[in-house]
């Protein structure tokens, strides 16, 4: 797994586009080419103009045509990216504690102030974990607060939940815990409520054994002030673990460079060969239909094309070559869990 937001833009304009024969004016944004290397390079059908003529829009604005180009372009770079991340990562996934009726006790009120857990997760940022879902359980009916913050003070999500008097309430946040981000770096979590309703605690209930995070019941005025405690507050959560590659991919941003102009290639390819579109410069692209096929999906040099292989063979051979650089050898392995 990866960031989808903060690859996209460290991605997107390191490839870009020459403004030569343009038939509307590029923004500034899909002109940026960082590494000095243009999409209409990759392949001789990869121009401007059969782009324009082959959209579904006709006669497409400057500012609607901007905004296709850049939507082309992270869409050649998620596909790229999904290309060679697609292997399953989930180390883990598991409740902070495991519910037993046998165990329940009476409801008991909360102390003043903020009850919840402070967790703490892997320090390698090559590994993430995320809230799944929120699970809560209370004497009473009415609305609990459930925040997520990060220590640095900076509150990260919120979620208003409405609760039934003794019914367990499930409500999906898959919020994101990243050791670091943009936002901060390093650090840990609180993920608690404040609320004057009565919930509904467990006696000595059956906190699990995880791997790469650590959530501990706490309680306190402030947070300044937490001490920790043995009690579940009548709230859990399900969250999960996993390998992510953002960092990976955000320290060797260029050698996706090839993988992201192909995978345009391909794109425009299948626009110009799947068009509806009845113009001059389409008409002269439909003529040649099987040659572009056989750029796009020639599998192995032939008599008649010996040099060369199709454009989804050379993305399947570059997502290879970066599956065999990038990627760790062998599974996860990890040898002292947290105890919860």
């Amino acid at each position: 797994m990866f960031n989808n937001a903060e690859i996209k833009e460290v991605l997107f304009g390191r490839m870009g586009w020459r403004d030569s024969l343009s038939p509307v004016s590029l923004s500034e944004k899909n002109k940026e080419a960082r590494s000095s290397r243009y999409f209409q390079d990759t392949h001789g059908a990869i121009t401007l103009t059969n782009i324009y003529d082959n959209i579904e829009e006709v006669n497409a604005r400057e500012d609607s045509f901007n905004k296709y180009l850049e939507d082309l372009q992270y869409s050649a770079i998620l596909n790229s990216l999904n290309g060679v991340f697609n292997e399953n990562t989930l180390i883990e996934q598991s409740l902070i504690f495991n519910r037993d009726s046998e165990r329940r006790e009476n409801p008991k009120s909360n102390p003043v102030g903020k009850v919840g857990y402070k967790i703490s997760v892997s320090k390698d940022a090559s590994y993430s974990c995320m809230i799944r879902t929120l699970s809560l359980l209370f004497a009473g009916t009415g609305t609990i607060n459930v925040v997520l913050q990060h220590n640095t003070a900076s509150i990260l999500y919120e979620k208003t939940v409405e609760v039934e008097d003794g019914k367990e309430v499930v409500v999906s946040v898959d919020w994101p815990l990243y050791y670091t981000c943009d936002k901060y770096k390093g650090g840990f979590f609180y993920l608690y409520y404040e609320s004057s309703l009565v919930p509904i605690d467990f006696t000595s209930p059956g906190f699990n054994k995880t791997y790469m995070f650590r959530a501990e019941p706490s309680e306190g005025e402030s947070l300044e002030d937490l001490s920790f405690s043995n009690k579940t507050y009548g709230l859990n959560a399900e969250i999960c673990s996993y390998r992510d590659f953002t960092e990976v991919i955000k320290r060797n941003e260029y050698v996706f460079d090839t993988i992201i102009g192909l995978q345009m290639a391909a794109n425009v390819i299948e626009l110009i060969l799947n068009s509806t579109r009845s113009n001059k410069t389409e008409r002269i692209s439909k003529n040649m239909l099987d040659k572009l096929y056989n750029d796009l999906n020639i599998a192995y040099s032939s008599p008649e094309f010996p040099y060369t292989t199709g454009i989804r063979n050379q993305i399947a051979r570059e997502i290879k070559r970066l599956k065999e650089n990038l990627l760790p050898k062998g599974k996860v392995k990890t040898l002292t869990p947290c105890f919860t």
